[in-house]
């Protein structure tokens, strides 16, 4: 997420203000034309500071404050369409249900420039489609799930023909914990019952990574001379550990804990 909000933030400082009837300064900071500022061109003056989306103050003539200000709304219905006021702002979907996104053709207020930043804080899976052009270079571009002290975001920018992804942030824990393995016999060239954690958020498409507590390698089981091999997978809110038995005879492990983290 903090890479998400400060390319947010470069963004809407280097979008939002442009002035009118800037000088072209040299490499001193001199107006050309001046001691050490090159070829002519002569002095000038700020005439005028607008503001766009994310900022509020302009436009300026004379003297003013332009301030910036980040602001969200939160979506848990089963479509949204992304809105003018979005731009340079945060949407959350909060839904356990898929969401269809509609993104505005990328002209008028979504031309070039119009940026925006989406989070998912549940495990539905919302849907951005634009209408027209691509977003991230695919016709439609899903957001995965998340939750809310882990949400999933990605910041998209307009260049007026496609909308292009800025930033999709760092990897965040989605869940994470322990899980104690099975202890039953796993006859030679099977599997045994799989061990199930609930893991709030988790999704088919995440990947698990497992460690293990302590060194097993003195533990009945996963012993160098007859190794269980463990195989994890998530399902829907869960996840998943198998202990598979690739040798040619019976095993039964003593209790062994794994580590487990899910993050995306």
């Amino acid at each position: 997420m903090k890479r998400v909000f400060s390319a947010l933030f470069a963004l809407l400082f280097a979008c939002a203000i442009h002035a009118q009837g800037v000088p072209n300064f040299g490499s001193l900071g001199v107006p050309n034309g001046g001691p050490g500022g090159g070829g002519g061109g002569g002095s000038g003056t700020v005439t005028q500071v607008a503001t766009a989306c994310g900022t509020s103050g302009g436009p300026i003539t004379t003297t003013g404050t332009i301030s910036a200000s980040l602001t969200s709304r939160t979506v848990t219905g089963a479509t949204d369409t992304i809105l003018s006021t979005d731009c340079g702002n945060i949407v959350y979907y909060n839904s356990a249900s898929a969401i269809a996104i509609t993104q505005p053709v990328p002209s008028g207020s979504f031309a070039a420039g119009f940026f925006t930043t989406v989070c998912n804080i549940n495990t539905g899976v919302p849907t951005i489609t634009p209408g027209s052009g691509t977003i991230g270079g695919a016709p439609t571009k899903a957001i995965d799930g998340g939750k809310a002290s882990a949400p999933s975001c990605f910041t998209y920018q307009s260049d007026g023909t496609n909308f292009n992804i800025v930033s999709s942030g760092s990897a965040n824990t989605v869940a994470s914990g322990t899980a104690a393995l099975g202890t039953s016999a796993v006859s030679a060239g099977a599997c045994g019952s799989a061990t199930t954690v609930s893991a709030p958020g988790v999704v088919t498409t995440d990947t698990i990574q497992v460690g293990f507590n302590g060194d097993p390698t003195a533990t009945t089981g996963y012993t160098p001379a007859a190794m269980l091999t463990i195989v994890p997978y998530p399902t829907a809110g869960n996840v998943n550990f198998k202990q598979c038995n690739l040798t040619g005879s019976s095993i039964t492990p003593s209790a062994l804990t794994v580590n487990w983290r899910v993050a995306r």
